[in-house]
């Protein structure tokens, strides 16, 4: 009883993470150079404040709109909770049905996150990575 009991916890354990990744419309890659494929296979989520962060929005078929939205948060170490500030929103028409690139410049080290929103629902961003900045 217990072994079937195991295994099947095993089998969840395996397919819920898999299916959850799998489902995904919408994803963000990152890096300290214009994004490429090579950068698409290998992003990366550290970076030099001061300098340009280039993001790309990849969509697994095509964005619902023509226009996104997307805001860089950044989080304060000073504050225990919360501390969140919006330091950088742009609102974007989009020459391509399935992706989108462009970069911001972090003025600050910290904690940041970005996050990705179709203008028909700007309550519920559609995708969004963190990252952080020295």
């Amino acid at each position: 009883m217990f072994k079937k009991i195991f295994i099947i916890l095993a089998i969840f354990s395996l397919i819920l993470p898999a299916h959850a990744w799998g489902g995904k419309k919408y994803s963000v890659v990152m890096d300290n150079k214009p994004i490429t494929q090579d950068s698409m296979k290998k992003p990366k989520y550290h970076f030099s404040a001061g300098n340009r962060v280039y993001f790309g929005v990849i969509a697994k078929k095509k964005f619902k709109d023509d226009v996104i939205q997307y805001q860089v948060l950044h989080q304060s170490d000073k504050v225990h909770l919360g501390g969140i500030t919006i330091v950088y929103s742009k609102r974007a028409r989009l020459d391509y049905e399935d992706f989108y690139t462009d970069y911001f410049v972090p003025r600050k080290a910290g904690k940041y996150f970005i996050q990705i929103f179709e203008l028909n629902n700007l309550h519920t961003p559609i995708t969004g990575a963190d990252f952080i900045c020295y």
